[in-house]
């Protein structure tokens, strides 16, 4: 099986996977999601980029609350789902330690989620 030749899964990705998408690359099988997220379950490794909470959405409105028994199998190992950008706002923080090097970067963003198929806000801001 090809997950056994990994350690670990990196995804920088969005939409659903197992269909063709802008990139036209060839769509992952539908029995792959299930590999893959056994493949997790099994103790090999995830690492989620930005967008990854931007793929597999669970059914239903994204603007609405979700009980477990809808949350996308994918978003619920990810645990969370990306819904929308919210408006962008001027904000302060306090640098404590900045030889962290996420500092590098400029980036600001507010970012509305579901987490537990609870809407909820997350803010990230990063200044350089």
């Amino acid at each position: 099986m090809i997950a056994d030749r990994y350690d670990a899964f990196l995804f920088e990705t969005q939409g659903d996977l197992t269909q063709l998408g802008v990139d036209k690359q060839p769509p992952m099988r539908p029995e792959g999601k299930n590999v893959l997220l056994k493949a997790i379950a099994a103790g090999k490794g995830f690492v989620g980029c930005h967008c990854a909470s931007d793929t597999f959405h669970s059914p239903g409105q994204s603007d609405k609350n979700q009980d477990a028994a809808h949350i996308d199998p994918y978003i619920a190992m990810l645990g969370g789902e990306f819904i929308r950008h919210g408006s962008q706002q001027t904000a302060w923080m306090r640098v404590v330690d900045n030889r962290f090097p996420g500092f590098n970067y400029e980036v600001q963003g507010v970012y509305q989620e579901r987490i537990d198929g609870r809407i909820k806000f997350h803010t990230y801001v990063v200044q350089a």
